[in-house]
């Protein structure tokens, strides 16, 4: 009797302790503020300029424009990314052809020795150290070195003399289309590899600073051009 009587306070304290609620206990500040509890800080990694770009409008991700070469070799190569928010069909086709230029153009001795050739006012780095800082394609939104030129491009119209325009708080490159109906491809690669060279933390004083990294890229740009088509 004795026995049955243990066991039956045995099995009610062990069904008492079953249905009690346990919550985790949280981690108080120093403050008083009750925080979460820590956890393992996670390993920081690069963000992939493909996640950091998004996908192009309508027709899925983009693919960098450039030479095909082994892995081992990649950080000697440039490519060309650009994305279009907005473009029609006739200007998309003349952005891709501008694309492929700047690629060629960038890749080739041609454009090394116009850039060590010059004099760049509105900066004070030499131009060795402007064509190398070009060439890692790490613009001041997007950090990382990657050899690459991202950028998006949005159409506009405007009845004035601006050609294109861009703000450093984003990747965009506003273009006019009241000049780039007119424009062939060498214009466009002109157009955006100036405005680029602002993303990449280049600027002028005013659009008279002919001998600027940005305006200076109109003229090394057209002229190499033309041999690359």
């Amino acid at each position: 009797m004795k026995n049955f009587l243990r066991l039956i306070v045995l099995s009610s304290l062990i069904s008492c302790n079953s249905s009690v609620d346990i919550k985790p206990v949280d981690v108080v500040a120093p403050s008083g503020q009750a925080v979460e509890t820590p956890i393992e800080k996670p390993i920081e990694v690069s963000v992939p300029t493909t996640e950091v770009m998004g996908e192009e409008p309508n027709h899925g991700p983009v693919k960098p424009i450039g030479p095909e070469y082994p892995v081992a070799d990649v950080k000697k190569i440039f490519t060309v990314k650009i994305v279009d928010l907005n473009y029609t069909v006739e200007q998309r086709k003349k952005l891709e052809q501008a694309e492929k230029l700047i690629a060629k153009i960038m890749n080739s001795e041609k454009y090394e020795k116009a850039v060590l050739s010059r004099k760049f006012t509105s900066t004070k780095l030499s131009s060795k150290s402007v064509y190398e800082k070009l060439f890692t394609g790490a613009e001041s939104l997007l950090p990382a070195v990657n050899y690459q030129m991202d950028l998006k491009v949005s159409m506009y119209y405007k009845f004035n003399r601006v050609v294109g325009y861009t703000y450093p708080s984003d990747m965009v490159v506003y273009t006019n289309s009241k000049f780039h109906k007119y424009f062939d491809a060498c214009k466009v690669a002109s157009n955006l590899v100036h405005e680029w060279t602002h993303k990449m933390g280049f600027g002028h004083a005013s659009a008279s600073d002919g001998l600027s990294v940005p305006y200076s890229h109109n003229d090394i740009i057209e002229d190499l051009c033309q041999s690359f088509l």
